[in-house]
C-alpha cells in the first residue's frame, strides 16, 4: 500500500485521524484503499438539488468537500463548479474518504453518468473520483 506524508500542526495530530502514525514532525497516513472509483451520489432530491443535477453533463468537473473533523458521522459532499450542493457520496465511502481528505488528501470528481427523473434518485448521478495524495 502506498503512503503519503502530510505535515500538520499539533491540533490536527490530536484529531485522531484513523491510520495515522507520527514520525518526527510529520504524520504519515495510508493512501486511500481506492485511488480511482465510481460511485452514485445520494441525496440529490432534497431542496433544489434536482435542478442542479439537471444542469450537469457527462464530463463536468465537480468539487468534493469533507465535513469538518468534529462531525460524528463524516460526509463527503459533492458540489457543482459554482458551489451548488448536489448531494453526498455514500457513507460507506465517506467513513474512510473524509478523514483521509481532512489529513491532506485531495480528490477530484467528474460526472460519469446522469440519468433523467425516471431513474431512481440513488442511481441518477454517477461520478468518477480520483484521489491524488496531499496538496
Amino acid at each position: 500500500m502506498h503512503e503519503l506524508t502530510c505535515y500538520v500542526g499539533a491540533c490536527a495530530l490530536d484529531s485522531g485521524v484513523p491510520g495515522a502514525q507520527l514520525a518526527g514532525d510529520a504524520m504519515t497516513i495510508s493512501a486511500p484503499p481506492y485511488a480511482h472509483f465510481d460511485t452514485a451520489v445520494l441525496g440529490t432530491v432534497f431542496g433544489s438539488r434536482t435542478e442542479v443535477v439537471h444542469r450537469l453533463s457527462e464530463g463536468d468537473q465537480l468539487i468534493l468537500v469533507p465535513d469538518p473533523p468534529e462531525a460524528q458521522i463524516p460526509a463527503v459532499w459533492v458540489h457543482a463548479r459554482g458551489g451548488d450542493v448536489i448531494g453526498h457520496v455514500p457513507f460507506q465511502i465517506a467513513t474512510w474518504l473524509a478523514p483521509w481528505m481532512l489529513a491532506g488528501g485531495r480528490c477530484g470528481a467528474t460526472v460519469k453518468k446522469r440519468d433523467g427523473d425516471d431513474v431512481a434518485s440513488w442511481r441518477r448521478l454517477v461520478i468518477e473520483v480520483t484521489c491524488r495524495g496531499s496538496a
